[in-house]
């Protein structure tokens, strides 16, 4: 089954009113010819929404191997006829749309107070976007509107991105960038330069206190990151954007996993300190990298094991000033401590040979299935 739209994921019931719509497709030529327009839409006897309509390449009835339970996605682009939170059943249907809420990503089930919620990033979604993370419940009440601290942040003003993410301890992990005036010589800026640092926070949901802080210039070397200061005026109105934190995950150990999408690597950072105890891929790896394990630009950075040697990844391989890869895929890779390399555990290539230039993910289901969604 491939699927065109960022943040795709499959939960268990979540106490919905299904809905029952006209157009879902099967291997239609005219779909992927784009005879039936650039995005697509359902339409409904029951509800005048209009959210993206699915094109199977897989025959709808083979579910064999399709785990039950609802599709999450957060739609979005200026072609789409309905941007924002949809949740399908496995056969493409709507199930319950969140157009109301606006554009909307990080559109996923947490378990918080021992029952299933809502989670997402509601806001606007041009350039870093600003928003607020809200928590919703099975009767679709916003119980938690979870701004969190990153406005007094060091004193400043910051640009809450487009990330949230949930703990077991009932946290929310969030990413801002804070708008820098700093002498910017040394990386080929000016002086008087601005730069986008890209910052990471836990934030407790029941008190809204910071529990953590992290920041991106405070600990990695901005001449190894891949996005050219000359692409930016460097001024106040257009920050260099070195770093552009794009996932965050912590582990049993209390330390995260973060990815930066501008350096190409992915860091594991202490929760302590905030030191970088090691990280794979960019340009000072830790790991000697193997065969078909080298990625660049990637998002969605996860835990692929208990034991905590596997990680997933979605490699976009480019922007849209960048091409360093034929096509965008899923990866699985491994890691060894022993001997500090990173083996090619498995790849997912798309139906279509083709570039994501911003965006992307990757979901490994509990029956081994992976889903994953890109922005084209």
């Amino acid at each position: 089954m491939l699927l065109v739209a960022p943040f795709l994921s499959f939960f268990f019931a979540f106490l919905l009113h299904v809905v029952n719509a006209e157009n879902v497709y099967n291997s239609s030529e005219a779909y992927s010819a784009g005879e039936l327009g650039q995005t697509p839409s359902q339409s409904f006897y029951s509800s005048n929404y209009t959210p993206a309509a699915w094109n199977w390449v897989v025959e709808s009835n083979d579910t064999a191997n399709i785990p039950s339970g609802y599709l999450f996605m957060a739609l979005q682009g200026d072609d789409t006829v309905q941007p924002g939170a949809v949740i399908y059943d496995s056969s493409g249907e709507l199930v319950w749309s969140g157009a109301d809420y606006g554009a909307v990503t990080s559109f996923r089930v947490v378990s918080y107070l021992d029952a299933p919620h809502i989670l997402m990033w509601q806001g606007n979604t041009t350039r870093q976007g600003i928003g607020s993370v809200l928590l919703i419940d099975q009767n679709y009440s916003i119980v938690n509107n979870i701004t969190a601290g990153l406005s007094i942040f060091l004193g400043t003003i910051l640009i809450v991105t487009k990330r949230a993410e949930f703990t077991s301890n009932d946290t929310t992990l969030t990413a801002a960038y804070r708008a820098v005036n700093m002498n910017l010589t040394t990386y080929g800026g000016p002086e008087n330069g601005w730069l986008y640092d890209s910052v990471a926070q836990e934030v407790s949901i029941d008190t809204g206190v910071t529990i953590w802080n992290w920041s991106a210039i405070d600990h990695v070397d901005a001449r190894l990151c891949y996005s050219s200061i000359g692409d930016h005026d460097s001024s106040e109105d257009d920050p260099w954007n070195f770093f552009d934190l794009n996932s965050i995950e912590k582990d049993n150990s209390s330390n995260y996993l973060i990815s930066s999408r501008y350096c190409s690597a992915i860091y594991y950072v202490s929760g302590s300190s905030g030191e970088v105890l090691w990280q794979v891929g960019g340009a000072n790896s830790s790991f000697t990298m193997g065969n078909g394990t080298q990625f660049f630009y990637q998002h969605d950075a996860r835990w692929n094991d208990g034991q905590q040697t596997q990680i997933s990844l979605f490699d976009n391989g480019g922007t849209d000033l960048v091409t360093n890869e034929t096509t965008s895929r899923g990866l699985i890779i491994q890691l060894n401590f022993d001997s500090w390399t990173v083996e090619l555990v498995q790849e997912f290539l798309p139906y279509t040979s083709q570039v994501s230039e911003d965006q992307g993910s990757i979901q490994v289901q509990s029956n081994g299935n992976v889903l994953m969604g890109y922005v084209v």
